[in-house]
This record gives structure tokens, sequence and C-alpha cells, in this order.
């Protein structure tokens, strides 16, 4: 009786809704929540029958719940969008509520695909910007839960590639989607494409379009790397990918849908051959038996990007975009499929030789026609990345990086040439070479006995100074190059501060660049080396309007990295280690000790002569601190060999002596330094230190003195005070003087 009142209820308050809709015409938001209230009175009812009471059986439920679901979208075409965002929840969670645990996974998403299908059509009806995304959250929802499944299954691209159709065709009733819509204003380069799409007055429906197409290629490339299975993959996998360039044939916003389903996908191959080797990434070879398989995926991917992207290129549309796209790919696809297969060095140079030097070939063919421009800068970019990778490939496997910025060289000399603004483009390659570069301890492992490190580092900051060169402003080009230019200035300085830090590591470790050793030698080293790219790109910041900013973040990094060296020293020395003092030189003052403590008072002084001003103060007191404790260390050590504090017997006399009469020295400079020049923190510091010498001297080195020897002493450090006084009066600058300087004062 409770399940019967239950549909009762929710069918009059349907019944109602809809009377009252009819005799008042005018729509009404109550209307609307009547209706919902009969949709999910009848959703519980059917719940509760099935699972509280045992009425019927769970296929039973499923089949009235679908009913109760549709009913409630097809009555949303006259309540509005309430009822059809409660319609379209209830529809996806359906098999979520009345589950009999047989995981026929295939079938859920069938019924997926039909509500999504049903959604998409009661958009045309009521549409609202909001409820797009409820058929997308659901079919995604549903491609993410067939995971959870123990058995393998196949159905995942065909599902996405239905999800993909429906999006493309339901909206707009287009089945053989063939609606034309053009982006304004015209897009003939990439950079102009880019900011067109992304321009408020085109964000309209081919925008969500070209966010859902991302999504679903998205999920493609996840689903690739969490089966990684080489079976039926291009069956699988490449129908949505193809699809994709189909429907983007027209719809010009949905042309970066496309690059991102190619990049995604031999992302997610490359990723899927990627496993850890002691905290280093390291690419594992596809299995041989796969190995057949997994190129004619890749070869039947290239081909089909090749073929497609040639026949949109003809439809006169984002002709940038469609001519890199085809060129790039099969490059791309043939250095994937190098790097995640068993080597062959010798076959795969000559591959992709062969491929470079036909791009180039037709380039050179087509150089002299207009209307082919596009296409043949993107052939001489492609055909130069080729033989480049034919060459590292050959050479060395650990050259890639080189090869990607030789493409600086090949950007720079089209830019030039053909007098188009690929700056972008070159912004984006310096800044993966950087990337690459920097990340380097954790991507790869190398071999000790070749000095890869000098073409990979130093070949690499060679070809972005060559760039650089021949986009200075100073040319006169055709094309504005004054912003790409201070950005491969400092893309240069990045690339030679990282080439001298990895070259100063293997000359140190016998070409094992990477070690995981530190030495007291290299902290000594880095504080140089830091210490002056850091100052250095300063004062590149002072030069730069375009980059000042990211010159003083890297001017910023590199002198904290040297302070952190010099604290690692200084603690080290504090705590007596044997680590900064066990290799140390016998050799009095030409020792370790110019590197370990005086080396760091230069570096502080010149980032006090040519930093930035809010870091003088400080380097002005590390540049003090550091002379003072360079000057007891070796004092320490011209008494003991040593520079451990800690050992040897304690002090002598004679190395306490030293202490106080160098530091009472070093106050009477400080005193004199600060009345002549008029340093009003030099003269304070002066007197502080010249109280701990008198201090010292009267509790600690007079304490085994007795007889003549104390009276000698006292005798001299008062000679001293009266030197010192005679010099203060002599070089003080007087009361009236400073009045008159200063009347404030």
């Amino acid at each position: 009786m409770r399940i019967v009142l239950g549909y009762l209820a929710g069918l009059g308050f349907w019944v109602g809704a809809e009377i009252l809709r009819r005799r008042l015409v005018q729509p009404s938001g109550v209307f609307a929540a009547l209706a919902a209230g009969g949709s999910i009175t009848l959703f519980a009812a059917t719940l509760a029958g099935a699972h509280l009471y045992d009425l019927f059986s769970l296929n039973t439920a499923f089949a009235i719940l679908c009913v109760v679901a549709l009913t409630t979208m097809w009555l949303a075409i006259s309540h509005g969008p309430l009822l059809a965002a409660l319609g379209i929840i209830g529809a996806y969670v359906v098999p979520v509520l009345v589950s009999t645990g047989s995981n026929n996974i295939e079938a859920a998403l069938g019924y997926s695909a039909v509500i999504t299908a049903s959604s998409l059509l009661l958009l045309n009806y009521v549409s609202r910007p909001w409820l797009w995304w409820g058929p997308v959250i659901g079919a995604l929802g549903w491609w993410l839960l067939s995971f959870g499944v123990d058995r393998e299954i196949y159905v995942r691209g065909w599902y996405l590639l239905g999800i993909a159709y429906l999006f493309a065709a339901v909206p707009g009733l287009d089945w053989i989607v063939r609606r034309d819509t053009a982006l304004k204003p015209p897009t003939d380069t990439v950079k102009a494409y880019l900011r067109s799409v992304f321009t408020p007055t085109n964000q309209s429906n081919d925008f969500d379009l070209l966010l859902v197409f991302i999504l679903l290629n998205g999920a493609a490339a996840v689903s690739i790397y969490l089966e990684s299975r080489y079976q039926l993959a291009i069956l699988r996998w490449l129908p949505l990918l193809a699809f994709t360039l189909f429907f983007a044939r027209k719809r010009e916003g949905l042309v970066l849908a496309a690059w991102f389903a190619v990049i995604s996908t031999l992302a997610a191959w490359i990723a899927i051959h990627l496993h850890s080797i002691d905290t280093r990434l390291a690419l594992r070879p596809a299995e041989t038996q796969f190995s057949a398989l997994y190129f004619q995926y890749l070869a039947a991917m290239a081909v089909a990007v090749l073929g497609m992207g040639l026949w949109n290129y003809s439809n006169r549309r984002s002709q940038q975009m469609w001519a890199a796209l085809a060129s790039l790919t099969p490059v791309l696809a043939l250095i994937t499929g190098y790097l995640t297969t068993a080597p062959n060095p010798d076959a795969w140079a000559l591959g992709s030789f062969l491929f470079g030097f036909a791009y180039v070939s037709v380039a050179c063919i087509l150089i002299n026609s207009p209307d082919r421009r596009p296409l043949v800068i993107w052939l001489f970019f492609s055909g130069h990345l080729a033989i480049a990778c034919a060459a590292a490939i050959e050479f060395s496997p650990h050259t890639l990086t080189l090869a990607l910025a030789l493409q600086l060289v090949s950007l720079a000399w089209i830019l030039r040439r053909f007098k188009v603004d690929v700056t972008w483009l070159i912004e984006v390659l310096t800044t993966l070479v950087i990337l690459r570069l920097t990340a380097n301890p954790w991507l790869m492992s190398y071999s000790t006995t070749e000095h890869w490190s000098l073409w990979a580092y130093g070949g690499s900051t060679a070809c972005c100074l060559a760039a650089w060169q021949m986009l200075h402003p100073r040319h006169n080009l055709a094309v504005s190059t004054s912003k790409v230019s201070a950005w491969l200035e400092g893309a240069s300085l990045h690339l030679l501060a990282l080439t001298l830090w990895v070259e100063l590591r293997y000359w140190l470790y016998d070409g094992d660049i990477f070690r995981s050793e530190y030495t007291a030698l290299e902290a000594g080293l880095n504080v140089i080396l830091f210490g002056m790219i850091g100052i250095s790109y300063f004062l590149r910041s002072r030069a730069s309007t375009n980059i000042a900013g990211l010159y003083r973040w890297f001017s910023n990094a590199a002198l904290l990295l040297a302070g952190f060296n010099y604290l690692i020293i200084l603690l080290a020395s504090l705590f007596g280690l044997h680590w900064i003092h066990g290799d140390v030189s016998p050799r009095p003052i030409f020792n370790q000790g110019l590197l370990y403590y005086a080396v760091p008072v230069a570096v502080a002084w010149g980032v006090y002569q040519f930093g930035a001003p809010s870091y003088r103060r400080w380097a002005r007191l590390v540049a003090g601190a550091g002379a003072f404790v360079f000057i007891n260390i070796e004092i320490r050590h011209l008494w003991t060999g040593s520079f451990d504090i800690y050992h040897f017997g304690g002090f002598s006399n004679g190395e306490l002596f030293t202490y106080s009469a160098t530091w009472l020295i070093c106050a009477i400079m400080l005193l004199i330094t600060g009345m002549r020049r008029s340093m009003v923190h030099w003269y304070p510091i002066g007197l502080a230190m010249l109280a701990l010498v008198i201090a010292k001297i009267f509790i600690v080195d007079m304490a085994d003195l007795v007889g003549l020897m104390r009276v000698a002493s006292f005798l001299g450090l008062g000679l001293s005070l009266l030197g010192l006084a005679f010099l203060h009066q002599r070089f003080a600058p007087s009361g009236d003087t400073e009045d008159t300087a200063n009347p404030e004062t």
C-alpha cells in the first residue's frame, strides 16, 4: 500500500503541474518544483519497492527508473531547466541505484551513451549554459567507473568515440557533421588562431565543444596509459583521433582539440614505457612480441594525421595550425617509436634522415609558391628537426635535447627568410630545453665514459646564443624580435650557468655528473659559480625591458644557492666536521681556506657593489663577518695546520696572542675607516670589537702570565689604547663641522 500510494502521489504531482501550467499559461518555477517533486517521489517509491520490500526485481526497477528519468526530461521541455537537470542526474545514476553486481560494464556504457543522446536532444529545447555540463560529467563519470571492473574490456575507445559523435551531431541535429563555423577575424598565424579562440566574443558553442573534445581525448590518453595494451590499438584508439580531425575540418575552433589529441596520445605511449631506476626516470623498450603491433599503430596514426591534416589544410582555414600538425606528427611519432623500442640506432637514424631529407626537398620545390607558404615553413622546420634527430640518434642517444635546441637556429632562419612571426614557438622551445636540462638529474641516467655534457649542455647553450644573435633587434627584421631576443639572452645565461655546473661536477667526479656526493670542494666552487651567476642576472635585469622580472627571479635563486652552500661550509666548520677539514693542505695561507672562506667574502662584496639594493646591506654584513671568520680560520691553520677548532690540544698562548693582536688591528681599522669616511655602521662595530679584545686580554690571555710578562702585556695594551685615542682625535670630525654640514642635527 505504501508503494502504491507513493506512485499515485508522484503521478498526481506530474498531472497537477501540467494542469496548472496549461490553465495559467505563464510558466512558473512553482510548477517545475511540483513536477520535480513527482519525479523524486517516483524514484523513491521504486527504490523502496526494490530494496526494502522486494516487491519486484532489480531489472524491473531499472526499467521503471529509466522511464521516470526519460519522462522527467520530456516534461522539462514544458517546465524548464530545473526539471531537465533532475532528469539528467536521475538517468545517469539509475544503474548505480539498482546495481545487480553483474559487472556488465559494456551494457552500462551503452546505457550511458543512450542517456547522453537523450540529454543532448533535450538541450535543443531547454537551453542553459550550465545544463551542457550535465551530459559531459555523466558520460565521463561512467567512463571512470568502468575502471572499477576486475576484467579487461575493449570498448572504452569506441564508447568515447560514440560520446564525441553525440556531442558533435545531436546539438542542432547535425547528423552528418557538416555545420560550418569560422573564427572572426580570420587566423593566418598560430598566434592569431590562439588569440581568436580565447577571445570572449568567440567563446560560444564551439568553445564548449573544444573543451569537451579535449576532455574526451584526454580520457582516451588516460585509458591508453592505464590499459597498456598493444592489441587492437589501431581499432580501439585511432577512430577517436580520426573523428576529431574530421570534425575540426569546418569547425575552426576545434583545431586545438586535434593538436591536443595527437600530443596526449603520444605522451600516453611514452608514459607507458617510463619506469624509475635509482630515483631517475628511464624508458623501458616495448616487449618484443608486441613491437610489430606498436609500430603499426604509430605508422597508422602518422599517416592518418598527415593525410587528414593536409586535407583540412586545403580548406584554407587555420592553415598554419593544420600545416604544423600535419608536418610535425610523423616526426614526433618517429621520435616516440625510437624512444620506446629496443635500440637500433643505425636504422632509426637512417629513417629519420630520409624523413627530413624528403621534407626539405618538398619544401624547396614549393618555396616559390605563395599559396603554400605556411606548409613550406613547417616542412622546413619539421625537416630540420628530423635531420637533427638523425644526427643525435647516430652519435649519441643523449643528445635529443641538442636536436631540440638546434630548432632554435632553424626557427630563427625561418623568421628571417620568410618574415613570419614564430617568436612564440621559439619561446616555447627555449622553455622546453631549459626545463629538460634543469630536470636532467631526475630524468635519465648517463654513461660516465662519454663527455656528453659538453654537447648536451654546451651545445644547447651555443644554439641559444646563435639564435639570439640572429634575432637581435639591430638587424632591423620585418618582425619585432626585441622580446624574443631578450628571452633568448636570459635563456643563454641560464644554460651557461647549467653548463658550468655540470662541467664542474664532470671534472670533480670523473664523468659521473649526477653522483650522489657533495664535497666541501664542490660547495666552495658552487659559491663562486652561483654568486657570479646571481650578479650577472641582476646586471642583465637592469638592462632588460621585457623580462627584467624573470632575470631578477633567477638572480635571487642563484644568490640563495650561493648562500646555502656557504652556510653549509660555516656549519661544518663550527661543528668541526671531517667533511671540511679532512684533506686540508698544511701550506699556510695558500690552501683550501682561500676557496672555502675568502672567496665567499669576495662574492658577498661583489653583491654589495653590483647587486640589488635590497641585498646590499646583507651582503656587507656577510662580507664583514666572513672576513672575520677567514682571518681566524687562517690563524688556527697557521698554528695547527688544520681548520679543526676542537682538537690539537686546545689553544696555545701564541695562538691566543695572535687572535688578540689581529682583532685589535681589525678594530683599529674599522674605527679609522668609520671616522674618515663617516660610515656610521662601521664605527660601533669597531668599538664592539675593541671591547671584545680588551675583555679577551683580561679574562683569557692574562690567565697564564705572571710577573714581568703580565706587566709588559698591560703596558702594550695601554700604549695601543693611547695610540687609538690619538688617532680618534686626529681623524674624528668636529662637532662644529657636523652641525654645519647637517643643521638639523
